[in-house]
Protein backbone atom coordinates (compact mmCIF):
# COMPACT_ATOMS: atom_id res chain seq x y z
CA UNK A 1 0.00 0.00 0.00
CA UNK A 2 2.60 2.57 0.78
CA UNK A 3 5.05 1.40 -2.63
CA UNK A 4 1.18 2.50 -3.91
CA UNK A 5 1.00 5.88 -2.15
CA UNK A 6 4.71 6.94 -3.49
CA UNK A 7 4.23 6.30 -6.89
CA UNK A 8 0.88 7.71 -7.16
CA UNK A 9 0.66 10.84 -9.89
CA UNK A 10 0.53 13.93 -8.32
CA UNK A 11 -2.43 16.04 -10.31
CA UNK A 12 -0.94 19.46 -9.52
CA UNK A 13 2.69 18.21 -11.39
CA UNK A 14 1.79 16.11 -14.76
CA UNK A 15 5.57 15.43 -14.96
CA UNK A 16 6.55 12.11 -13.18
CA UNK A 17 10.38 11.07 -13.05
CA UNK A 18 10.60 8.36 -16.06
CA UNK A 19 11.40 5.82 -13.05
CA UNK A 20 8.03 6.10 -11.16
CA UNK A 21 5.32 6.13 -13.87
CA UNK A 22 7.29 2.82 -15.80
CA UNK A 23 7.72 1.47 -11.70
CA UNK A 24 3.69 1.29 -10.86
CA UNK A 25 3.22 -0.07 -14.43
CA UNK A 26 5.50 -2.55 -14.39
CA UNK A 27 4.87 -3.93 -10.95
CA UNK A 28 1.01 -3.95 -12.13
CA UNK A 29 2.12 -6.44 -15.17
CA UNK A 30 4.27 -8.37 -12.88
CA UNK A 31 0.94 -8.70 -10.37
CA UNK A 32 -1.27 -9.32 -13.13
CA UNK A 33 1.10 -11.97 -14.23
CA UNK A 34 1.63 -13.46 -10.65
CA UNK A 35 -2.21 -13.44 -10.24
CA UNK A 36 -2.60 -15.49 -13.07
CA UNK A 37 0.30 -17.70 -12.40
CA UNK A 38 -1.41 -18.09 -8.95
CA UNK A 39 -5.06 -19.00 -10.50
CA UNK A 40 -3.32 -21.40 -12.80
CA UNK A 41 -2.49 -23.79 -10.14
CA UNK A 42 -5.40 -23.49 -8.25
CA UNK A 43 -7.38 -24.61 -10.93
CA UNK A 44 -4.61 -27.35 -11.59
CA UNK A 45 -4.78 -28.85 -8.31
CA UNK A 46 -8.86 -28.36 -8.01
CA UNK A 47 -8.51 -30.61 -10.82
CA UNK A 48 -5.97 -33.15 -9.58
CA UNK A 49 -8.70 -33.34 -6.43
CA UNK A 50 -11.14 -33.99 -8.88
CA UNK A 51 -9.22 -36.56 -10.73
CA UNK A 52 -8.27 -38.16 -7.07
CA UNK A 53 -11.63 -38.50 -5.88
CA UNK A 54 -13.12 -40.30 -9.27
CA UNK A 55 -10.02 -42.56 -8.89
CA UNK A 56 -11.23 -43.34 -4.99
CA UNK A 57 -14.64 -43.93 -6.23
CA UNK A 58 -13.47 -46.45 -8.38
CA UNK A 59 -11.09 -48.24 -6.37
CA UNK A 60 -13.78 -48.09 -3.66
CA UNK A 61 -16.25 -49.91 -6.07
CA UNK A 62 -13.33 -52.59 -7.06
CA UNK A 63 -13.54 -53.47 -2.77
CA UNK A 64 -16.66 -53.50 -3.09
CA UNK A 65 -16.52 -56.24 -6.20
CA UNK A 66 -13.72 -58.01 -4.37
CA UNK A 67 -15.42 -58.47 -1.09
CA UNK A 68 -18.97 -59.96 -2.92
CA UNK A 69 -17.22 -62.29 -5.12
CA UNK A 70 -14.38 -63.24 -2.02
CA UNK A 71 -17.55 -63.85 0.53
CA UNK A 72 -19.16 -65.74 -2.26
CA UNK A 73 -16.63 -67.95 -2.60
CA UNK A 74 -15.34 -68.48 0.69
CA UNK A 75 -18.24 -70.92 1.22
CA UNK A 76 -18.18 -69.24 5.07
CA UNK A 77 -21.81 -69.58 6.68
CA UNK A 78 -24.39 -66.63 6.66
CA UNK A 79 -23.79 -64.93 9.79
CA UNK A 80 -19.50 -65.23 8.93
CA UNK A 81 -19.92 -63.48 6.01
CA UNK A 82 -22.03 -60.71 7.78
CA UNK A 83 -19.49 -60.73 10.02
CA UNK A 84 -16.60 -59.96 7.33
CA UNK A 85 -18.61 -57.87 5.27
CA UNK A 86 -19.68 -55.54 8.38
CA UNK A 87 -15.83 -54.73 8.69
CA UNK A 88 -15.14 -53.96 5.10
CA UNK A 89 -18.29 -52.61 3.62
CA UNK A 90 -17.99 -49.45 1.96
CA UNK A 91 -14.29 -48.76 2.62
CA UNK A 92 -11.07 -48.68 0.12
CA UNK A 93 -8.85 -52.06 1.36
CA UNK A 94 -6.00 -54.26 0.13
CA UNK A 95 -7.12 -57.30 -0.94
CA UNK A 96 -4.85 -59.39 1.77
CA UNK A 97 -6.81 -57.47 4.20
CA UNK A 98 -10.06 -59.64 2.84
CA UNK A 99 -8.14 -62.37 2.41
CA UNK A 100 -6.63 -62.42 5.89
CA UNK A 101 -10.20 -61.69 7.71
CA UNK A 102 -11.85 -64.77 5.48
CA UNK A 103 -9.11 -66.94 6.60
CA UNK A 104 -9.38 -65.80 10.29
CA UNK A 105 -13.09 -66.78 9.89
CA UNK A 106 -12.72 -69.68 8.24
CA UNK A 107 -10.32 -70.89 11.18
CA UNK A 108 -12.89 -69.50 14.19
CA UNK A 109 -15.67 -71.74 12.11
CA UNK A 110 -13.58 -74.66 12.04
CA UNK A 111 -12.46 -74.24 15.75
CA UNK A 112 -16.19 -73.37 16.63
CA UNK A 113 -17.35 -76.37 14.70
CA UNK A 114 -14.52 -78.61 15.55
CA UNK A 115 -15.03 -82.33 14.57
CA UNK A 116 -18.63 -81.94 13.40
CA UNK A 117 -17.85 -80.09 10.52
CA UNK A 118 -17.66 -82.07 6.87
CA UNK A 119 -14.30 -81.28 5.49
CA UNK A 120 -14.50 -83.61 2.71
CA UNK A 121 -16.06 -87.14 1.62
CA UNK A 122 -16.41 -89.31 4.22
CA UNK A 123 -15.67 -93.13 3.99
CA UNK A 124 -19.54 -94.76 3.57
CA UNK A 125 -19.79 -97.80 5.49
CA UNK A 126 -22.65 -100.80 4.55
CA UNK A 127 -24.02 -102.52 8.01
CA UNK A 128 -25.47 -105.82 6.94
Amino acid sequence: MDEVRTNTINTTNTTLPASGAGGLVEQLHEDAAAVRQLLAVQEERQALANEAEQARAVRQEMCRYLLDTGLAASRLPAPMQEHVRAQFEGQVFEPGELTQAIDEARALVSQLVGAGAVVGPRSARCTT
